[in-house]
């Protein structure tokens, strides 16, 4: 476990300062359409957290806000949005907003989460670390909705450059989620629910892919 963790502050580190280049800005820099196209949708997700015990949404690895600003601003009251960041040099300074990684996700109380969503946020986050605690913080039929590298791949100096949907598959599946892949990178799993429900939650998200604003 210690050697995990140790792997995953150099993929943390490595993070912090892609985002800043202006290579991957097009990731951090997204607007809620391009948010929710990358997703495949959200209106069913959105239906679907509104009836679990906790309408809370996790947003991980949120950038430069652009889209989360826009979900704040169009969602509440019904939903109550959360962020968080690898960097302080990016989006910051609200409350909604913590600096935290998807393996840690310090603050957050168990069975405290409705739904969670992330654009590439997790995609440098060991599944094996970043799953369980999402577990944790998730209530009854708490839903993940992902975007991920199709592939992932470690460089010449075993930095891990992202992992890949069938890695976090796998690692859902183990720690009992029902998972679906919906193709091109994105999954969706639900805790403690089944296929049905999430083929309900998919189909009513891909009839009407724009739907926030």
């Amino acid at each position: 476990m210690e050697e995990l963790r140790n792997s995953a502050a150099a993929n943390i580190k490595s993070a912090r300062a892609s985002e800043r280049s202006p290579k991957t800005r097009y990731i951090t820099h997204r607007g809620i359409q391009e948010y929710e196209n990358s997703l495949s949708g959200l209106s069913g997700f959105l239906g679907h957290v509104k009836t679990l015990s906790s309408n809370k949404i996790l947003d991980i690895g949120i950038g430069e806000g652009r889209a989360f600003k826009t979900m704040v601003m169009h969602l509440e009251p019904e939903i109550e949005m959360i962020g968080t960041n690898l960097s302080r040099t990016l989006f910051s300074g609200s409350e909604k907003v913590r600096l935290t990684s998807g393996e840690v996700l310090r603050g957050f109380e168990k069975n405290s989460i409705g739904g969670v969503i992330s654009v590439y946020g997790l995609a440098y986050s060991n599944p094996k670390l970043s799953v369980p605690r999402l577990k944790e913080i998730l209530v009854p039929g708490g839903t993940v909705k992902i975007k991920l590298f199709k592939y992932g791949g470690v460089n010449q100096h075993g930095i891990i450059q992202g992992y890949s949907t069938k890695e976090y598959i796998s690692e859902f599946k183990e720690s009992g989620f029902t998972v679906m892949d919906l193709g091109d990178g994105v999954i969706i799993a639900i805790l403690q629910g089944d296929q049905s429900q999430l083929k309900k939650i998919a189909e009513q998200d891909q009839s009407k892919i724009y739907s926030i604003l």
